[in-house]
This record gives structure tokens, sequence and C-alpha cells, in this order.
């Protein structure tokens, strides 16, 4: 059988493709992966090719996944095309459908990792989460916080590195044992989905401690942490306390700030900025850590909070106060307009 694998927008990989790879090589199968450029998504690029001497049409089975809710057209535009070539199509992601699951036999597989070409591994130990948060859609995707798989059915022998992909790992009742698993391997670890600052206490700060934890690159040491609404301030002054008495330094520390959510354009005035979303950058920066905007489904339609994201997320707080950062975009455009250019 021929199996064709269409990733319509992944970052960087995608798991599930991975293991279906995985699972249909295990049977002899041949597998293709197509990675669909940027420049398609959304609607930026050209039309597809539906003619009729597409080699998509050799294919004999073709999974079709899509990560994004905005490119859910897109990908069932594929879906449709690869169908009137007589091809057997399966569509399936969290921009499609947020109940879809893989197949028990396919989930419990170790992915194909050379698909992507990754020297490191990839995979969940828990799926769930104890918070109910508005925004989120894992509590409606996974549900409650619960066991998924053990490290060793998705760390590849030959790997010295994982990303854990668990959406709050703290919150499981066994974390301490993952953790003290992690620092025992001596593994390099990126906790790339962010781990629960209300969750910190003493006994798992010691075992992070001693974990080479990285970025999503395995480059910089890095532990992923949010602050999101205001009312947990408290809990992140505290659970930074402890990490720090723990040796683990502000600098290590990356705190996500979601911006931009369930506030309207014309309600996002500069008091309300200076009170929420300025407010914990300058808290997060008194504290040492390293603060990252992100906006609530990567919304531009709030001038403020596009100047405000680059500022923050290019270090600029480095050079100029945000109020000087200001000041020099207004004397850059006033300057493009008077020379008749544009920035």
């Amino acid at each position: 059988m021929k199996v064709l694998l269409v990733d319509v927008d992944s970052v960087w990989f995608n798991l599930a493709l991975m293991k279906l790879s995985s699972w249909h090589k295990c049977r002899g199968d041949y597998v293709y992966l197509i990675r669909l450029p940027r420049k398609y998504r959304r609607g930026f690029g050209k039309p597809l090719d539906l003619t009729i001497n597409s080699p998509m049409r050799n294919y004999d089975r073709a999974y079709v996944s899509c990560i994004f809710s905005e490119n859910a057209p897109l990908a069932k535009g594929i879906v449709k095309m690869l169908e009137s070539l007589g091809v057997e199509v399966e569509l399936g992601g969290s921009g499609v459908d947020l109940k879809s699951q893989l197949p028990n036999e396919v989930e419990h597989i170790m992915p194909d990792y050379d698909l992507y070409g990754l020297n490191y591994s990839v995979g969940f130990i828990t799926r769930g989460c104890i918070r109910s948060c508005p925004w989120c859609i894992v509590p409606l995707k996974e549900g409650k916080i619960r066991f998924n798989a053990p490290l060793k059915e998705f760390l590849h022998p030959r790997h010295r590195k994982v990303m854990l992909l668990d959406n709050n790992l703290l919150a499981y009742d066994g974390h301490i044992d993952v953790l003290r698993e992690l620092a025992l391997k001596r593994l390099m670890v990126s906790f790339n989905q962010g781990l629960d600052i209300r969750l910190i206490e003493n006994e798992n700060a010691k075992w992070l401690s001693h974990i080479k934890y990285r970025d999503d690159q395995f480059k910089a040491p890095r532990l992923y942490f949010s602050w999101d609404i205001l009312n947990i301030e408290s809990e992140v002054y505290r659970g930074i306390e402890i990490l720090r008495k723990h040796g683990i330094p502000g600098r290590h520390m990356m705190f996500y700030m979601l911006c931009g959510y369930n506030v309207k354009r014309e309600d996002y005035t500069w008091d309300y900025f200076m009170g929420n979303d300025y407010y914990r950058f300058q808290v997060l920066r008194r504290l040492g850590v390293m603060p990252y905007v992100m906006k609530y489904n990567g919304r531009n339609d709030i001038p403020l909070l596009n100047h405000f994201a680059r500022y923050v997320n290019r270090h600029l707080y480095n050079t100029w106060t945000f109020q000087e950062y200001l000041k020099h975009k207004r004397s850059k455009l006033a300057l493009n307009d008077e020379e008749g250019g544009s920035e």
C-alpha cells in the first residue's frame, strides 16, 4: 500500500502523522510526507494542483492533518481533491475535530522520528489538565488530567533529548516519579507546553533543579510558565521564590502572558493596557524572569498590543522603555511619511 501523509499547518512536526508513519511502515507500506508551504495557508498561495496528472493520484490512502481551525477550509479542499483522484482519505487534527483520536494501537507506538528528521524524542506522559481556562482547547480535547504513556514508549534509544508536550504535568499525581526519572536518565528536557507555576512546591522544584531543562531548540536553559490572568499574582511570586530557593535562577524562566483575550478593540485603552498587560510585564521584569506576549488567536487588530508584543518578544526593553519605543516608532513613521515611504 502507498500512503500519503499531508501536514497542512504544523509549526515543528505533527506527532499524529509520525505515529501513523510508524504504524504503516511496520506493515511494509510505502509512506510519503507532504508539508504544505506556509504560503498556502489562509489563502495566500496559488490553488493547489488539481490536474489529473497530479502525483497524489498514485496513493491508495491519505491522512490529512490540520492543527489550526483557520486552515480547516484548506484541509477540507485537499480532502476533496484527493477523493476526486480516487484516494481513500482520512481528515483529522484539532483544527477540524477536537474529539478525533488515533486508534489505540497507533497512539501507543514509537513515532517515526525520521519523518521530520528529528534528533530528539517527542510525546505525552500525561494528557489533559485540571484547569478550565476558557481560552484553552485542552479541556474539550483531552479532558481531565490522566496518565497517557511511560517515557520508554516514545524515548528513542539513540536520543538524549526529549520534548514533553504535556499540558499540565505537575497536576499529575505521579509527576515526582516522572521528574525523578528524567533527572536520573540525565536527559535534556524541553517542557514545551509549560509548567503550572501555581503547582510549584519544594519537592518538584528540587527535582526540576536536577533536570537539564532546555528551550524548544535544546540550546538555552529554560523552564516555561504562564501568567495569563491578574489574580494569580501572589502565586507567581510564590512559585518563582521556591524555584530560586532550589537554585533555578530567574533568567532560566520564561513566562507567557496571554493578551487580548475577552476584550474588544475599542475597550483596549491605554488605561486597560497599563493595568493589565503592561502591569504583568513590569512585575515579571522586576522579578528577573523573561516575559513573552502571546496574542489571543494571534489577533492583529489592536495596534497598541501589536507594538507591545514586538517590544517584549524582541527584547527591546533592554534598549528603551516602552514609552521611548513608541516615540521612536512615531518618529520613524513620520519620517517615512515625509519621504513618501513606508516602514
